[in-house]
């Protein structure tokens, strides 16, 4: 695919796009760690399964990653990228629909495996499309924006997911708290057992 002439409007188009692209790759190096508590509880995963969870993504995405780059400059790179996010976001949807029980480890390992399967078709391939886009003189500066935007997005993001995930455990919190205020308890069982006892004898 030639370098893009005419506007730079176009091209900033694409760059955003790839940005974006390629940022779903970056969180999802990290937001599965910050979810790992509930994820084990829920899910009744081990300690092993929880990290094969996690590390899954990073080994797929790195042995798959020059396989990924040589594929896109065979096929094309705007059809791995297509292909690329297809594969992350069916993965990503088949993670979220883990079932409960003793299939629940081997699933999420599973489909978070192919989810950096994903990632490996769509990173070189995105990387590819800005760099043939731009012509060399712009080539730095926009492969500069490309890992710079993309790293703070990523960022921007996991802290946002954080705290929403922050102020959602709060208020479950403060639910559970007002259903269990004191004044709202029911008597302690054996309360009321003297009483019954003393209206009973004559």
């Amino acid at each position: 695919m030639p370098a893009i002439p005419g506007s730079g409007r176009p091209r900033n188009l694409i760059l955003t796009a790839m940005i974006f692209a390629v940022s779903m790759t970056f969180i999802d190096m990290t937001i599965i760690s910050i979810a790992v508590p509930p994820i084990q509880r829920d899910l009744g995963l081990s300690t092993t399964g929880v990290q094969w969870a996690v590390n899954g993504y990073l080994l797929t995405l790195a042995a798959l990653f020059a396989f990924g780059g040589r594929l896109a400059d065979t096929v094309g790179h705007r059809a791995m990228v297509m292909l690329g996010v297809i594969v992350f976001a069916a993965a990503y949807a088949l993670c979220g629909l883990t079932p409960r029980g003793g299939i629940a480890g081997d699933w999420l390992v599973t489909f978070r495996a192919v989810q950096g399967a994903g990632g490996a078709l769509l990173y070189p391939a995105a990387l590819g499309i800005v760099i043939q886009t731009f012509p060399l003189r712009q080539r730095g500066r926009a492969l500069a924006l490309f890992f710079g935007a993309a790293g703070a997005l990523t960022v921007f993001l996991v802290i946002a997911g954080i705290m929403a995930a922050a102020a959602l455990v709060a208020c479950t919190g403060l639910r559970a708290g007002r259903q269990e205020e004191p004044g709202e308890a029911g008597p302690v069982p054996g309360s009321q057992a003297p009483h019954e006892e003393a209206r009973a004898r004559p």
